[in-house]
């Protein structure tokens, strides 16, 4: 059984998190882990990604770079032009590296599709 919750320490706070509210987390140049939750909340934890990567062990997580981790649940769109692009439902863009490019193909292959 998979959990459904991650609790994420900040200085002053514990939080407890339900995986479906985030929507990405990203690793900071201060080798810190910011990660965004649906409503716009921000938590920034001294917990590299590689950590909560292992501890999200669920289908709808992948890394499309690896310096970030995002819930395919937001993804919106998945742009294919030049670069291999995902646009969040919060407005946010991620470039898909090079060599995580059959991580989101795998990806999308199971997201149920209709095409027109």
């Amino acid at each position: 059984m998979h959990e459904s919750k991650l609790i994420l320490s900040t200085p002053n706070y514990f939080h407890i998190v339900e995986l479906d509210d985030i929507i990405i987390c990203e690793t900071t140049t201060d080798m810190k882990t910011t990660v965004c939750l649906k409503g716009g909340q921000k938590l920034c934890v001294d917990i590299p990604l590689k950590v909560i990567r292992n501890k999200i062990e669920r289908a709808d997580f992948f890394q499309p770079q690896d310096n970030c981790l995002v819930n395919g649940q937001y993804v919106s769109k998945v742009q294919c032009i030049q670069e291999l692009e995902i646009l969040l439902v919060n407005g946010q863009r991620v470039l898909v590296s090079p060599e995580r490019k059959e991580e989101v193909r795998h990806f999308l292959k199971k997201v149920t599709r209709i095409q027109i």
